[in-house]
């Protein structure tokens, strides 16, 4: 935890999972493994590895990644990584993927705090509620194969149903609804003390350039901010238009990200 709050903002998803896990190491290690260097005084270097193949590095220092990285060699199979993008790109290089990526991305974090939220808002934003759990179940899937190109129902759909169902247990799962579809929909998968991150934000095609996206994620984040004191975002810095959204709501240009995925 020391380490990671050296740099809140990029590790909310790392210390959201030492949040869930309550310290309680048989907890921590249900889902995952965290794996350091090994070094005299403090800790300089860590990677989270799921069983699903999820690898997120962090360092302040690219050579304590590439040490960790060649100590992990044939140990660990990472099928998606993510992290900041100096110590991803020295984990994967020392790391001798023998597979190419099929995705190598330039991803941007992204912050907002209270008072640099531009845009009010649409009022009928909420937190999904059981009734809504198909709906969102089904978009959720769709933005993820529309981002990463793999239905994660494909993977394991029971898997992904208990995921979401949990999200809207906790109140972390919004929704704008028009009509009787989800106009907006995103995720506040990943909080802590320290805050909270926005994922997969989705609108689905037919009811896009309608400004939904912005009214509800302006929603959204108003909501997520009267429960923490920081909202983070990734984006792929390809997509201008995901670029300008964020920025025009206020969210605050950050640090530099990298997303592979095999």
């Amino acid at each position: 935890m020391t380490l990671l709050r050296s740099a809140v903002a990029e590790n909310i998803f790392l210390l959201s999972v030492l949040h869930r896990a309550g310290l309680r190491y048989d907890v921590l290690t249900h889902d995952g493994v965290f794996y350091g260097t090994p070094t005299a005084g403090p800790l300089k270097a860590i990677v989270y590895v799921t069983a699903g193949g999820l690898c997120v590095p962090f360092s302040r220092e690219q050579w304590h990644m590439r040490a960790l990285a060649a100590r992990l060699r044939g140990k660990v199979s990472p099928r998606l990584l993510v992290g900041p993008r100096d110590c991803a790109d020295a984990f994967w290089e020392a790391l001798h993927v023998p597979m190419q990526p099929r995705i190598n991305r330039p991803h941007r974090l992204y912050t907002l705090v209270e008072g640099q939220l531009l845009v009010e808002g649409h009022r009928d934003v909420r937190p999904a509620g059981p009734l809504d759990l198909e709906q969102s179940v089904d978009f959720a899937a769709r933005m993820q194969a529309e981002e990463l190109g793999v239905d994660p129902r494909a993977v394991d759909a029971r898997r992904f149903r208990r995921r979401i169902f949990r999200l809207i247990s906790e109140e972390l799962f919004f929704i704008l609804p028009v009509d009787s579809v989800h106009g907006f929909q995103a995720s506040a998968s990943s909080f802590c003390v320290e805050g909270t991150q926005v994922e997969a934000v989705y609108t689905p095609r037919h009811l896009r350039g309608h400004g939904y996206a912005t009214m509800g994620l302006a929603g959204m984040c108003r909501l997520l901010l009267m429960r923490f004191p920081l909202v983070t975002l990734h984006v792929n810095e390809q997509n201008e238009a995901a670029v300008k959204l964020y920025e025009r709501l206020g969210f605050q240009h950050s640090t530099a990200f990298r997303l592979i995925s095999l």
